[in-house]
């Protein structure tokens, strides 16, 4: 079976990003011939961490007869230099790797909420969210190339490995 292995932000205790890559990518693809498994980086920073790339590393190798996709999934943040030397570090690390990157401008939540949340209010925005909204209505923000503000290329990314329902 195909694989994706999804590489998120988040830790293993709260998972908030999972839910709402989770609950969109089963509201619009077709996931019953592909495996999807997460890791998680507990924090951008930790892209390219040994823990993170043994554990990309271990799910190939469960998985050596069929194709394995790497997605790496980042909020944007901000503008500044230091996020944007950050993000060319993350664009030439991926691309040396043959990984796809999903981007979220400014922050997942922002994409899907549409607005900013504050560390103690992701859990129960991303339960809300799995439980209650449909990612239906986000289409448009999800398929641009060059995300703005509340906008992600979240869909012209997972259209690569993933059949529309």
């Amino acid at each position: 079976m195909e694989q994706l292995i999804l590489v998120i932000e988040t830790n293993n205790q709260v998972m908030t990003d999972r839910a709402y890559i989770d609950k969109t990518i089963k509201y619009y693809f077709d996931i019953s011939s592909v495996k999807l498994q997460y890791v998680t980086m507990d924090g951008k920073y930790n892209f390219n961490n040994s823990k993170v790339v043994c554990e990309i590393n271990s799910y190939i190798s469960m998985n050596t007869k069929e194709q394995n996709h790497i997605i790496y999934f980042f909020d944007i943040d901000s503008t500044g230099k230091k996020n944007n030397d950050f993000m060319c570090r993350v664009k030439k690390y991926c691309s040396k790797n043959n990984y796809d990157i999903v981007l979220f401008n400014r922050t997942i939540e922002e994409v899907f909420i549409g607005r900013k949340v504050r560390s103690n209010e992701k859990l129960p925005c991303a339960k809300k969210f799995s439980q209650e909204i449909n990612p239906g209505k986000f289409e448009n923000y999800l398929n641009k190339k060059k995300p703005l503000i509340k906008e992600s290329n979240f869909l012209l990314v997972m259209n690569k490995y993933l059949t529309k329902k």
